[in-house]
């Protein structure tokens, strides 16, 4: 491209961050993961402050890329309209301290001429064309530095001004991608004392270059980029970093109650799991793509920066939103909940990423599913103002409930293949039911196929042994019940079980029938002892007339709900025993989560 002459016009240089997930589960340590979303947070979203005039600016001390660009010139056109009913700051967002505005594009875009910094996408803009090559050259040296392994694409397109407005020219340059950074010799040490055949022992793909002092007695060597991570971690959990979870700690340290804890998290796997088990939880807004350009395209507005704030509204009040229904649903949760660990009391929850409409969080395994029926009440409430004004955000989630032991990266995949599966249940309900969830427990140290395996083990002929996936919320009309009423019913029956009135061992003898049969288990249910029979009929999971099975509208088909009873039911259970073996520690004894 010519370089063109400075006019009335600007230059917006456009990045967009790929394989983020790759570089955040690289390494299957959970200080190690913390520590590279902090890292990564901090060079997207940089930290604002206000100059002496009141303005806010970005910290020179956190080197980022609204740090660069501001440095580089990037600036607010003189003649751009600013935005336009638009509230400073949302003082029920937790990220507002009452002084800084971390997240509020309508003061930092026209203070800064940074756009956007969330998502994974960055945007600013500059007057000259220069100042945004120049920009854009020292980002990509930036990130390739700071974030190895991190591809981006890149362009740059020109505004003008023209018949009173700001107009967007169509790109002319080509999208660009970054190569990966490799580490062909350690930053810091002399390369003659590099075992360079030696692989990381942490990550087993990358030069080990660099000694990791885990404990005075755990040295590994790994490579420099996972020590950074890992360090990065470790300033998390003491409140150093200044990515989102870093800002937003001491507000989910309050609504947890541990405002005085000196080591609140765990940093082990293991210290998550409830009996041994975790959850890997994966959040996705539904359709916001689809919904976010439904919007776009009704808007009347011409000008650039005039749709610009309306778009960014859009996504403001969807990531206020988000952040406001998880802490509420964290504090509901999680707030009464002790876990015990060799540093003290700590509690049984890790989230590892939480941005836009994504969350995805580790904890207890029986924690997720009532922290997912809390998530999906708050979002009704935090979000129903969308400017597209079709209705609150909906969400689709993934819950992967295992062994400790189980390798990270495949609970991961899990969760999110499990999300999908939810996601598809969505178009067959109306948007009100449109949160939806599928889950699996899983007993084993791996998990196979998951469409194979749930063909293998909820099939029987023409008996379906599960219903999943669930909508989340209540809905009375449907045949099928929701998730937030299982939960319920889950609660009451191990309650039940506590005092002695519901039979734990007759719930798994009717399990085990479902898998032989329709008559075996229409007789198992009719032989059950009569008290937990009816306790299983007054909630209609089973039947005088076909026991546990329900017949579907379509085919000659029937389906139960009782082994995804059976899973909440043991879950629950789980609890009552981590509690009397002293592993856990609860304030009520109130089920966890209790639905109203």
């Amino acid at each position: 491209m010519a370089e063109p002459q400075d006019r009335q016009e600007g230059w917006v240089v456009h990045i967009e961050f790929k394989r983020i997930q790759t570089y955040l589960f690289s390494v299957p340590r959970l200080p190690v993961m913390v520590g590279a979303n902090a890292i990564l947070g901090q060079m997207l979203r940089g930290l604002c402050r206000k100059d002496n005039t009141g303005k806010l600016t970005f910290d020179p001390n956190l080197p980022s890329l609204p740090w660069l660009a501001h440095q580089c010139g990037s600036q607010w056109p003189t003649n751009a309209p600013p935005p336009q009913n638009w509230p400073i700051a949302n003082q029920k967002d937790p990220l507002y301290d009452g002084n800084t505005w971390q997240d509020n594009p309508a003061q930092v875009g026209p203070d800064t001429g940074v756009l956007i910094r969330d998502g994974g996408h960055f945007k600013a803009v500059f007057p000259a064309y220069q100042k945004a090559k120049d920009f854009l050259q020292q980002a990509e040296e930036l990130i390739q530095t700071q974030l190895p392994g991190v591809l981006i694409d890149t362009r740059i397109s020109r505004i003008f001004y023209q018949n009173g407005q700001w107009q967007e020219e169509d790109p002319e340059a080509q999208t660009q991608q970054t190569q990966p950074w490799q580490e062909s010799e350690p930053r810091g040490e002399d390369v003659f004392f590099v075992p360079q055949a030696e692989v990381c022992e942490y990550s087993g793909n990358e030069p080990a270059s660099v000694e990791l002092e885990v404990t005075p007695t755990e040295k590994p060597v790994v490579a420099l980029s996972v020590k950074e991570k890992y360090e990065a971690g470790r300033q998390f959990d003491r409140g150093e970093t200044r990515d989102i979870l870093g800002i937003l700690r001491p507000h989910l340290l309050g609504v947890l109650g541990f405002e005085s804890s000196q080591q609140p998290f765990p940093t082990e796997f293991a210290d998550l799991s409830i009996g041994g088990y975790l959850a890997v939880v994966h959040v996705d807004g539904n359709s916001v793509g689809s919904r976010f350009s439904e919007f776009s395209a009704s808007l009347k507005e011409k000008d650039f920066f005039q749709r610009w704030a309306k778009e960014e509204q859009f996504f403001h009040t969807s990531r206020v939103g988000m952040r406001q229904a998880a802490c509420q649903a964290f504090e509901r949760v999680f707030r009464s909940v002790r876990r015990r660990a060799k540093g003290g009391q700590q509690v049984p929850l890790r989230v590892l990423m939480l941005g836009g409409d994504d969350l995805l969080m580790v904890c207890g395994a029986p924690f997720a599913l009532p922290f997912l029926v809390e998530l999906a009440k708050g979002l009704r409430e935090t979000t129903k103002n969308m400017p597209d004004h079709k209705g609150p955000l909906t969400i689709g989630a993934g819950v992967v409930m295992a062994h400790d032991k189980i390798p990270f990266h495949r609970a991961h995949e899990l969760a999110e293949q499990l999300a999908q599966s939810a996601k598809r249940l969505k178009s067959a309900l109306p948007p009100e039911q449109g949160n939806v969830v599928d889950w699996i427990l899983v007993t084993e140290s791996w998990h196979g196929d998951l469409a194979e395996t749930r063909r293998r083990d909820f099939l029987v002929d023409n008996l379906i042994l599960s219903a999943k996936p669930y909508p989340i919320l209540s809905a009375n009309e449907d045949s099928f019940k929701s998730l937030e009423q299982m939960l319920h019913d889950a609660k009451e029956l191990a309650q039940q079980t506590q005092q002695g009135r519901f039979a734990r061992s007759q719930l798994h003898q009717l399990a085990s029938a479902l898998t032989r049969g329709f008559y075996t288990a229409e007789f198992a249910a009719k032989v059950m002892e009569s008290t937990s029979f009816h306790m299983l009929k007054e909630k209609g999971y089973v039947t005088e007339d076909w026991g546990p099975w329900t017949k579907l509208s379509s085919g000659n088909s029937y389906c139960t709900q009782i082994l995804d009873l059976l899973e909440l039911y043991e879950l629950e259970m789980l609890v009552w025993e981590a509690e009397a073996a002293g592993e856990l520690q609860r304030e009520t004894s109130e089920p966890v989560g209790a639905v109203e």
